[in-house]
């Protein structure tokens, strides 16, 4: 190379050939290379992006073809519903003691017992 910094013809020549016969099967390689993972970035956006605008493109038909409405409320039954939650929360005082229902007392039966073997040789 001049020691000018002007390139002549030859330096530029030999920049651009090729070192031995693989360099150029070498830069075709990573070319292939960067257009597939260029194409498989291209297809993860496409479907990333287009996968949500489906989806809510598709809630959106749903909601809107759906016959949405108020329905009429019974005040009748609202009444009832709201008097028996009242009735829930304010929960009467029991005065007399609770029966344990866990506890039992044996009461003797006047019934035979069938356990026993009255077959006796």
């Amino acid at each position: 190379m001049p020691t000018n910094d002007k390139l002549d013809q030859n330096s530029i020549k030999r920049y651009f050939k090729p070192t031995n016969k693989y360099t150029l099967w070498k830069s075709v390689g990573l070319l292939i290379i960067g257009l597939l993972v260029a194409s498989i970035i291209l297809v993860a956006y496409f479907i990333y992006s287009f996968s949500y605008t489906t989806l809510s493109n598709a809630n959106a038909i749903v909601a809107l073809s759906s016959s949405l409405s108020v329905d009429a409320v019974d005040s009748k039954a609202l009444k009832i519903a709201r008097d028996l939650i009242k009735l829930k929360i304010d929960l009467p005082l029991i005065k007399e003691p609770v029966r344990n229902i866990f506890y039992y007392v044996e009461i003797p039966t006047s019934t035979a017992n069938t356990n026993k073997n009255t077959n006796k040789q």
